[in-house]
């Protein structure tokens, strides 16, 4: 395994796609299955619809399993009947270049890095909104 820098977007991050795509599979699922709630229940009903295409190649590219989410929480609903989710993928990686850019992935998904955790941990985090194809405006 061997560290490489990757271009993603607007950041350059130094990172081991393979170490880190080990790591995922060393979890069984991700933070909403660990919950109880309705919101959480309503991301896993929704998840394959809330990662479009090019995030999850975009995070798979990383070593990221997007079934397996760090942290997630319900932002609120967005009419007509449209939902806002929030969320993390923890990764072990430094940012070379473009660490406070904002990175849009189609209308509905975001996505940014938080480098708060130490100097060998990211935070990739997402903002993605949500809607079944009947309640889409």
């Amino acid at each position: 395994m061997a560290k490489e820098i990757l271009d993603v977007g607007p950041w350059s991050l130094f990172c081991d796609p393979a170490q880190i795509r080990e790591e995922y599979s060393q979890f069984e699922s991700g933070s909403a299955e660990e919950c109880n709630c309705i919101d959480c229940q309503r991301f896993i009903d929704l998840r394959e619809k809330a990662h479009p295409v090019e995030a999850v190649g975009i995070l798979d590219r990383l070593g990221i399993d997007y079934h397996k989410e760090s942290d997630l929480s319900y932002s609120g609903p967005i009419m007509p009947n449209g939902h806002e989710f929030t969320g993390s993928f923890e990764i072990f990686a430094s940012v070379k270049e473009g660490k406070d850019k904002v990175f849009m992935v189609g209308e509905t998904y975001k996505l940014y890095l938080m480098n708060d955790l130490d100097s060998d941990r990211i935070r990739l985090e997402f903002i993605t909104q949500v809607f079944t194809d009947e309640d889409r405006p």
